[in-house]
């Protein structure tokens, strides 16, 4: 294993970072269809870093260590794959399937570079958090020069989209990095010798990315960052510890209480106002899902299929006399849910559905898990 690490690691470590500069590729009108150079690059990266990685597994007969989140994110794709194979008129070049597929590569990607770092600690975290917090930090101020009219890596209309054609997708983006770096700079450092060398980098990466998000006017990427930044913060044992303190004191509790029931809807009636028209659109597209969810909950309508089948129930939806003179102004040609969970059960089924919350469970508790041990 030291003979590995040391003439394979570094290399590979090197492969990886290439690999994560795939989000940098900028939007163009040669490409935005099916994100050719992206995926290509991403596919020849991973197969060549899965191809020689294989070779020493073969050679050096290392054995993987298979989890709950392996065998639960394995099954899921395998699934979504038998799906996609009894679903009509769908092609290996559908882009869904092929963003599934890069997906998946990088998944095991990562999984191989743990395990080959297995006994480099300090290279395996610093690889991951440094990677993630340099796109986040460079997303974000193309962003912010886009905002001003400085600059565009787009020849598309979006003025802040980084190297994205569209906002939308540079803040799911850029939300999910927004409490990893606020979680890097706030809570404590068990491990000091590898995280206290990069808590500045948080800190100026989350400062950056909360000064573009609010400018794209995404309200679910808001609701998402307040609430994983209220997670984040209970993950501080010290703050658990004052919060429960406060609320032993009743006449405390009862203020705090009574802020939060009058605060709360108030800035969600004020998120919603932002742009009212969009969010009851939203409001029927997420009626038009149930009713696609009604007729095949179990195992869902097929892989990809929603954008093929959405606009006949709405068209349906609005036949049988179940919409307003009002939502039949917002109906609009929809190719997406806006609700990833509702779109996955009514491609999917509940089936599928299940199995990525059974995923996303499995993750929660083994982080949970890992930080009770760590505070023990």
């Amino acid at each position: 294993m030291i003979k590995i690490d040391k003439y394979f690691v570094p290399p590979l470590i090197f492969l990886v970072l290439l690999l994560f500069l795939t989000v940098f590729f900028p939007y163009d009108e040669f490409t935005v269809e099916n994100n050719i150079l992206k995926n290509y690059y991403f596919f020849c990266l991973s197969f060549l870093i899965i191809g020689v990685s294989a070779v020493f597994v073969l050679v050096k007969k290392i054995n993987f260590s298979i989890n709950t989140i392996d065998l639960l994110f394995f099954s899921f794709f395998i699934y979504s794959f038998l799906r996609f194979l009894f679903t009509p008129n769908d092609s290996i070049q559908n882009q869904s399937i092929q963003v599934s597929s890069l997906f998946f590569f990088l998944y095991l990607t990562l999984k191989i570079i743990f395990t080959f770092t297995a006994n480099e600690t300090e290279i395996k975290y610093k690889l991951i958090l440094l990677s993630f917090l340099g796109i986040g930090f460079v997303e974000s101020f193309f962003g912010l020069l886009n905002l001003y009219g400085i600059t565009t890596l787009s020849s598309f209309a979006f003025n802040a989209a980084g190297s994205y054609w569209n906002h939308d997708h540079l803040s799911g983006f850029l939300t999910p990095i927004i409490p990893f770096a606020f979680g890097l700079y706030y809570l404590p450092k068990k491990n000091g010798k590898i995280l206290s060398s990069i808590t500045n980098y948080a800190l100026i990466t989350f400062l950056l990315l909360m000064l573009v998000l609010p400018a794209l006017y995404i309200r679910t990427s808001w609701i998402s960052v307040f609430v994983s930044l209220i997670f984040v913060c209970f993950f501080n044992r010290r703050l658990v510890e004052k919060v429960k303190s406060v609320f032993t004191r009743r006449w405390k509790a009862i203020i705090i209480l009574l802020f939060a029931v009058i605060l709360i809807p108030l800035l969600f009636s004020k998120i919603y106002e932002v742009r009212k028209d969009s969010a009851n659109g939203r409001l029927l597209i997420w009626k038009v899902t149930s009713t696609i969810i009604k007729d095949a909950p179990i195992f869902g309508h097929g892989y990809d299929s929603f954008s093929k089948i959405y606009n006949n129930y709405q068209a349906d939806y609005f036949k049988k006399g179940l919409g307003s003179d009002y939502e039949k102004i917002l109906a609009d040609n929809v190719k997406h849910a806006h609700n990833e969970f509702l779109q996955l059960w009514s491609e999917l089924g509940a089936v599928g559905l299940l199995l990525l919350l059974a995923l996303f469970a499995s993750i929660i508790f083994a982080c949970t898990k890992n930080n009770r041990s760590k505070a023990a």
